[in-house]
């Protein structure tokens, strides 16, 4: 077995070889995910407002990913479909309908993603009656 993590390379097409502890030598397949578009968070006027959330959040101690997930989720909602798609600029515009635009939006740019990830993992089964 090898002293360094210098595994030989294969002849496929997309296949490394990645050290295991019970394989001396195992080789991946791996599969190339789609372009990742960075998100869109020049949310304007509701900048401060999410600043705000972001503090109330952090005051009420939840964790730190937590924090920073709600917020850059109110941020890329404020800036990709308010602003961009509805030209609104305070929240007290905003109404349930956008909030089911942005969900739609959403589901359709994602959950294909989502799907192929949960059964290539096997952790999504179909379900059977009887």
């Amino acid at each position: 077995m090898p002293s360094s993590f210098d595994f030989p390379k294969t002849g496929i097409t997309g296949a490394v070889s990645v050290p295991g502890p019970w394989v001396e030598n195992k080789t991946s397949v791996l599969r190339r995910q789609s372009v990742h578009r960075a998100k869109q968070l020049e949310a304007g006027p509701f900048a401060a407002d999410v600043a705000s959330f972001r503090l109330h959040l952090a005051a009420e101690n939840k964790a730190a990913g937590t924090v920073r997930t709600y917020a850059e989720a109110a941020l890329w909602f404020a800036a990709a479909h308010l602003l961009r798609e509805t030209g609104k600029t305070r929240w007290d515009q905003v109404d349930a309908q956008d909030v089911q635009r942005w969900t739609v939006r959403l589901l359709a740019s994602y959950s294909d993603a989502y799907t192929y990830a949960r059964t290539s993992s096997g952790r999504c089964s179909s379900s059977s009656g009887g």
